[in-house]
């Protein structure tokens, strides 16, 4: 724990130092964006015998967000919960259009998805909040819709619920675009509109029954595990 606690505090440092900016004395945000931003090393497109006079192409970037910087992002999501509340605090402090650029970002989607499964439980709800303002713009980008799945899969009921609530009344339009169609199959929209009035307690059942299948299931493996290494 110890040793995520110094790779955040040495990384945090290293970026500012990069990005020429002084790190604060007690550093008690992760710069986020620092990271994301990193600029990407220009790629050049492969030689095709064109005439000396004739310029080599730079292949342009396809995302916004830095790829090497959202795999680091998304590694340290997976640090223990004590260790994130530094990078839940930058991400609480995100502008609004940063925030819904990093949901529609091919990268920046991945990297939300790990910050919705792991992030701090009051951070997440600000977090939510925000995003389900936003849900109709979302939902209607290919990347930004993959970050609204993120949301359903990791919310709570009333969350959901909210979230689905806004995906019906503009399911007509989303059933026009290419990724409509698997958005609204894996939110369940339509079983959500054909139990509308016992939704939430429906769901609440099925998440108890869900638990209890878990719980089992982990018992089974741990009797298991235990049997084979008394054989040793």
């Amino acid at each position: 724990l110890d040793g995520q606690k110094t790779f955040i505090r040495d990384l945090s440092k290293a970026l500012y130092h990069h990005s020429n900016s002084s790190a604060p004395s007690v550093i008690t945000e992760f710069p986020v964006q620092l990271l994301l931003k990193l600029p990407s090393p220009s790629r050049r497109n492969p030689p095709n015998n064109k005439s000396s006079n004739q310029k080599e192409e730079v292949e342009q970037p396809t995302s916004n967000i830095n790829f090497l910087g959202s795999q680091i992002l998304q590694a340290i999501m997976k640090f223990s919960s004590a260790n994130l509340q530094i990078v839940a605090t930058s991400i609480d402090h995100l502008k609004e259009e940063d925030l819904l650029s990093l949901c529609e970002d091919p990268s920046g989607s991945h990297v939300m998805e790990s910050i919705l499964a792991a992030c701090p439980e009051k951070n997440k709800k600000k977090l939510y909040k925000k995003l389900l303002a936003h849900h109709p713009r979302l939902a209607k980008t290919l990347h930004g819709a993959y970050s609204l799945e993120a949301l359903y899969h990791n919310g709570d009921v009333k969350e959901k619920e909210t979230l689905l609530a806004g995906l019906s009344t503009i399911k007509s339009e989303l059933l026009g675009l290419s990724h409509g169609p698997a958005l609204l199959a894996a939110c369940k929209v339509k079983h959500f509109e054909e139990k509308k009035e016992g939704w939430a307690d429906w769901h609440q059942t099925s998440d108890k029954r869900k638990k209890v299948f878990l719980e089992i299931f982990s018992d089974d493996e741990k009797e298991a595990d235990g049997k084979v290494k008394g054989k040793k």
